[in-house]
């Protein structure tokens, strides 16, 4: 565990947790703003349906990447710049003319957001004992599916009485800002001994470990039927098949987030 910032860690954890909440914020904005997003770019639902699902290519793709730049340089550094990416990407799809910057922008939203947990990871075992790394990731987990829950209801309310290019302008600056707060306060070393051999070295042992490689495909199961829904489609379906409105449809929707709230700290508990 490190020392750095001890007396701070928690200040230092709870700011880029922030990042990992907010980004679901501007992962489910889509949902929200569909019908207006298929009318303003002139795309139908399979355009739309391929539109979000850049997110998951980036977030995907990413992965592996994120991980070196996070094991290989200081992590607030690295955090910083993914927090920004999402922000530049939430700009770009609030005043981009083309829909060709619509996808790109859901791309790099994938691409920063993919640094948001495994940053938070890194930090937990660099400033905590490892005794307290289940406890503290499933609180991390607790605070992010806020997030996703406040960009259901509360973010349809907003829609409801603001322009969506504007109020997703807005949800950039936040993000933004938080990236300036982790650049600034978020100090934590990069590993001392770290390097690509060491790296690869790591990650040879995680594919060779058959109880991690099962635990991946069974989370490669959930994650269609489970974000693919919650994420985009959940709120035009229930508006569409229960006749909803918006600001209902998303908090139904949100359930399934918070039924997530409750279930990481559970299971990091008996873990």
């Amino acid at each position: 565990m490190s020392t750095v910032m001890h007396g701070g860690r928690y200040a230092v954890w709870f700011l880029a947790t922030l990042f990992f909440a907010f980004q679901f914020i501007l992962r489910l904005f889509p949902s929200l703003v569909m019908d207006q997003t298929m009318v303003a770019y002139g795309i139908d639902a399979q355009q739309f349906g391929h539109y979000a699902s850049l997110y998951y290519l980036g977030y995907s793709v990413m992965q592996i990447p994120a991980a070196y730049l996070l094991y290989r340089f200081m992590p607030s550094r690295v955090l910083s710049v993914a927090a920004f990416l999402c922000a530049i990407s939430a700009w770009i799809s609030a005043y981009g003319q083309l829909w060709q910057w619509l996808y790109f922008s859901r791309l790099l939203l994938g691409m920063g957001s993919a640094f948001a947990f495994l940053g938070v990871s890194e930090i937990i075992t660099q400033l905590f004992d490892k005794d307290q790394y289940a406890k503290m990731v499933g609180i991390t987990f607790t605070i992010g599916l806020i997030g996703a829950v406040y960009g259901g209801m509360p973010t349809a309310n907003l829609l409801g009485t603001y322009d969506w290019h504007d109020v997703l302008g807005l949800l950039g600056c936040i993000q933004a800002l938080i990236a300036i707060l982790i650049g600034i306060f978020v100090q934590v070393p990069a590993h001392p001994q770290a390097s690509f051999v060491n790296f690869i070295a790591g990650l040879r042992q995680i594919i060779r470990n058959p109880t991690l490689m099962l635990l991946a495909v069974a989370n490669l199961l959930m994650v269609g039927s489970l974000e693919g829904f919650a994420d985009i489609w959940g709120v035009s379906y229930l508006m569409k098949a229960l006749t909803l409105t918006k600001p209902m449809a998303a908090a139904l929707t949100s359930l399934i987030f918070v039924g997530m709230i409750f279930g990481g700290p559970i299971l990091a508990a008996i873990s």
